[in-house]
């Protein structure tokens, strides 16, 4: 048995800036904020670490003394200020020793902001949401190999100088900036090499924060004059909906919808999407509600 604690807070506020009694004209408007801050503080007797999903090069783990849950991989060597260290003759990035903990796969914050407008039987709503502070990664980066991969066509193919990173100068023995060390090949040799792109975990992770047009919807109450003749309907309303409408995410993040997860959404093994699953869709619908 495992142990996790769990600190944070909640809060939400509504307000209805105008009402008009005389013509039924109301806008209400809400606010909601969560902070969530978990830590795995035990896990088992002589067992600090458990895999969630993914592997040992990339995968979503619960390790004690980290958030649960948290994504694990290689990364390369990384000087003081964290930029990537390269090799000061070839260009290519330094890679790390062992594995990393690349961040939390569960949002720490999450927004819901909402609004809705009435007016003559008409009613208007919508949801926004915003959920961050959590990363995720994408196993279909590691078509790299093939050439398919989208990272690999950032520099032509040519080669190019590693971003944000530095190299250790033998003279003054620190880390300089570099700005004009450029890879030994930016083609297949780099691209599909294991040990220094396509095994490095870090390549494909990136943040998962999101804003969403979670639902919008109208509605409408028809008036008792059009029911007259409907003996026993009381009332009708007949609407129309979407949800997951929109969705705006980092520049970083250049896969998918961070909600689309190779574990599932209800598993604690969340935060690394894949090519095997049914994508992300939007959802539109119609209803007529009868009282009777």
């Amino acid at each position: 048995t495992g142990e996790v604690s769990n600190h944070g807070i909640e809060t939400n506020l509504r307000l209805v800036p105008y009402r008009n009694l005389d013509n039924g004209l109301e806008v209400s408007v809400g606010a909601n904020y969560t902070y969530n801050n978990n830590k795995v503080e035990s896990i088992s007797n002589g067992l600090p670490s458990l895999g969630l999903s993914g592997t040992t090069a990339l995968g979503v783990w619960a390790v004690e003394g980290q958030p649960f849950p948290v994504l694990q991989g290689r990364d390369y060597e990384r000087d003081p200020e964290g930029r990537i260290i390269v090799n000061r003759l070839t260009g290519f990035p330094n890679v790390a020793s062992g594995v990393t903990i690349l961040g939390n796969t569960e949002p720490r914050h999450r927004v819901g902001l909402d609004a809705a407008v009435t007016y003559k039987g008409f009613r208007l709503t919508g949801l926004f949401e915003y959920r961050g502070g959590f990363v995720m990664a994408q196993n279909s980066g590691s078509f790299d190999f093939s050439g398919a991969g989208i990272r690999t066509t950032y520099f032509n193919r040519e080669r190019f100088v590693v971003p944000n990173s530095s190299y250790l100068d033998p003279v003054t023995n620190t880390y300089v900036a570099n700005n004009n060390i450029t890879t030994r090949t930016g083609g297949v040799d780099f691209w599909t090499a294991g040990p220094t792109n396509t095994d490095v975990g870090a390549n494909y992770t990136y943040s998962a924060a999101f804003w969403k047009l979670r639902e919008l919807s109208l509605s409408y109450e028809l008036p008792q004059s059009l029911l007259g003749n409907l003996k026993y309907v009381k009332g009708a309303r007949i609407s129309v909906q979407g949800r997951n409408l929109f969705i705006w995410t980092p520049k970083t993040n250049i896969y998918t919808d961070p909600e689309y997860s190779s574990a599932g959404a209800d598993n604690n093994g969340i935060g690394i999407a894949s090519l095997g699953q049914t994508p992300p869709a939007r959802f539109y619908g119609a209803t007529l509600s009868l009282t009777f």
